[in-house]
This record gives structure tokens, sequence and C-alpha cells, in this order.
């Protein structure tokens, strides 16, 4: 239970780090894309108006930095006549066809600005006083390689970031973790020496009770009627003990089972066949469908106490000449489904779930009914450790179902 809050908090503290860098680099990676945009239309807007000089491509191994930094455009214009002139051109790697169609992209576009992203180019289209229109083209390349490049960057960051932070976070896990650690290990202990101490005073007892019931000269009803009383509140006892030790030690995990290849179908035959006359005496029946040869991996022993726990829930709970019953089936190669259904009061959806928490009875009208709300916590950590899940259903009326599902093999 502590390494699952453990991880939790680390599963959590990750997914909000990963959410604010995520936010971190994109809200960069936007603005450096806008910021981009924005210079770039700005110096559309200035070579299409001719307010500053364009600078010539430097020949290879003569530029400065600066120049090779320089973003090369186009300038065109179009006449009334429908002759294209060009009026600024760094597009030194294009020919006269190549601008023509670079031209007519821009002129079928419905905006005065846009992007041709088969050449990697911006453009601006404005119409002059005198009834020409000129067009600005700029080559985003070094745009495009910039904004990869921060996003290459971003990743990297993010990721060693990330990892670092993991790192962190795993490592403050468990001091966040402690208290409530300790606090478990010493509600463990305590319930581990608290299980013990009371095993040897319930032994006693229930051996003089006995001795008491067997001795003849006890004659008297009342007093018969009192030991039977002893001896039955004694036994229950005795089997919450036996509970609370088995969780002490699940929870400490000193007592791992031994698995190994069990046929289910068979094991829960047997099963049925000793509680069987327990549901006729109580005046219940037993119906079973059980698929034959369903085999797994597990522990015979819990498995058999998940097998005893449904069915004794089943038994106390159904309602009078109720009937309960088993299906065992295969629903995937390696997959099986166990549902035990009895009719009897419905259970609220809302409290279908917390039936296996330790301690939890589920209403007014079970609490008459001897228990201790430990059963259900058990056969839900026996399932859990043999890779399975157990969950608790009601149709709303009068049936309510406990269904299992195990990894099974061919």
């Amino acid at each position: 239970m502590i390494q699952k809050l453990r991880w939790k908090f680390v599963v959590i503290m990750m997914s909000i780090i990963t959410i604010l860098l995520s936010i971190i680099f994109a809200s960069l990676l936007v603005s450096s894309r806008a910021q981009f945009l924005q210079l770039s239309l700005e110096r559309l807007h200035s070579v299409i108006r001719d307010d500053s000089p364009v600078k010539k491509m430097p020949s290879p191994g003569v530029a400065s930095p600066h120049e090779r930094e320089a973003t090369p455009t186009l300038v065109v214009s179009i006449g009334k006549s429908k002759t294209l002139r060009i009026l600024k051109n760094q597009f030194t790697y294009m020919d006269e066809e190549q601008i023509e169609e670079l031209v007519a992209y821009a002129d079928s576009g419905k905006d005065d600005a846009g992007f041709i992203r088969e050449y990697n180019i911006r453009y601006l289209r404005e119409e002059t006083k005198e009834g020409r229109i000129k067009y600005a083209f700029a080559d985003c390349t070094i745009e495009q390689s910039s904004l990869r490049s921060q996003l290459f960057s971003s990743i990297l960051i993010g990721l060693a970031a990330f990892f670092l932070l993991l790192l962190i976070i795993i490592h403050l896990s468990s001091w966040v973790v402690e208290p409530a650690a300790n606090a478990w290990e010493q509600q463990r202990r305590f319930v581990a020496d608290a299980s013990h101490e009371l095993k040897t005073p319930l032994t006693v007892i229930l051996s003089n009770t006995n001795m008491l019931l067997d001795n003849p000269d006890i004659t008297d009803e009342k007093t018969g009627e009192r030991l039977y009383h002893i001896q039955a509140e004694a036994v229950r006892m005795k089997r919450l003990t036996e509970n609370l030790l088995q969780l002490a030690r699940i929870d400490s995990n000193t007592e791992r089972p031994v698995f190994q290849t069990i046929n289910f179908s068979l094991l829960l035959k047997r099963g049925i066949l000793t509680l069987e006359p327990v549901f006729y005496e109580a005046g219940k029946r037993l119906e079973e469908e059980i698929e034959e040869d369903i085999k797994l991996r597990g522990s015979e022993t819990g498995l058999r106490q998940v097998m005893d726990i449904l069915l004794d829930n089943a038994l106390k709970y159904s309602s009078k000449n109720a009937v309960t019953t088993i299906v065992l089936r295969r629903i995937s190669v390696r997959e099986m489904l166990l549902t035990v259904s009895n009719e009897g009061t419905p259970i609220p959806p809302s409290e279908c779930q917390k039936l296996f928490d330790r301690f939890y009875r589920a209403d007014q009208s079970r609490s008459g009914i001897a228990g201790y709300g430990l059963g259900l916590s058990i056969a839900k950590i026996i399932i859990e450790d043999h890779g399975g899940k157990i969950q608790a259903s009601s149709d709303g009326y009068n049936t309510n179902t406990f269904s299992v599902r195990l990894p099974c093999i061919e």
C-alpha cells in the first residue's frame, strides 16, 4: 500500500511537471514563431514600398555574419498589361519561369499575405496608386530552420529536465510518504501483536468451554445455553484474530504464496460439494455452470479461501429459499471469468466498490449478520496477487453478483 501511495505521488508530480514543461516550451515556440512572422512581414512591407535598401546576396566566403543571416527577398510588379517586371531579386537560385509560378500562386490566393509551403516562401501583395500590383517574397528557410532547431533543443532540454526531476521526485517521495509508512507499520505491528496475544486466551476459553459442555454433571439448561453462547462468540473472535493475522502477514510481505498449476474447475467443484450441505440446511440451493479443465498458475490455498469467502457471503446475505449460481467459463484464451450470483437485498451502486474495504459493512440490513468486513478485502488481495480483478455489481432488483477475472493457461 505504501509503495502504491509513493508511486501515485510520483505519477501525480511528474504529470504536473510534464504539463508545465509542455506549456512553457510550447509558449516559447509559439512566441518565436509569432516573432519571426512579424519580422518577416515587416521586411516584406519594407521592401515592397522600397523604404529601405535591400542587401544583395553575398558571395560565398566573403559575407559577414550579419549578411549571411539576411533573409533573401524578391519584389516584382505587374502592370495593367499583365507584364511581369522584376524590381529586386535576391532569389539567385530561381529562374524567371519559377518566379512566374510564385506570382501565379500568390495571385490565386484570397488573402494579401500568405505562405507557399512548396517553396518555403512567404509573400505579400499590395496594389499601388497607379493600378499596378506589387508582390514581395521572402525566403523563410532560415526562419523554419531556426524554429526546427528550437523545437529540437526544447525536446532535448525537456527530456533532460524530465528525467532529472523524475530522479529528484523519486528520492523525495520516500521522504513524503515516510510518516504514512511509519503509521502503517505501527498499525500492522499492533494488529499482529494483538492477534497473537488474543490467540492464547481464546484457545483456553474454547478448550474450557468444550470441556464444560462435555461434562455430564452440568444439567441446567440455562447454563448449557450460556456455555454455547460463550463457545460461539469465542469461535467468532478466533476467526477475527486469524483474519487479522493474515492481513498483517500480507501487509508485511513476509508470506508469499507458492504458485503451481491448478485445475481451477476441479477445485471449484470440490468447494461446492463441501458447502452444498450447509446451503441445504439453511433452506437454500446452489447451482453451477462450470466449464471443464480451466487451469491456472496460483495458490490452491488462497484460491480456495476466495471461493469460501464468496460462497459464505452468498449464504449469509441471500434471501430465504434463494438460489446461488456459480458460473465459471473462459472469456478468452488466457482469461477466465468466475461469477457468484445470489438473490437478496440489492447492493447500492455507490457501495459496490466499498465492500472490499477493510471492516466495511454495506448497510443496516447486514448489520445483524455475523462478520467483521474482512473477508472480501482478503479475497481482493489474493485475487490481485494472482494478477486478477474482483468486483461487485447488482441488477438493482434482487440479484447481487461478484465477478472474478483471472489469467488462465491453455
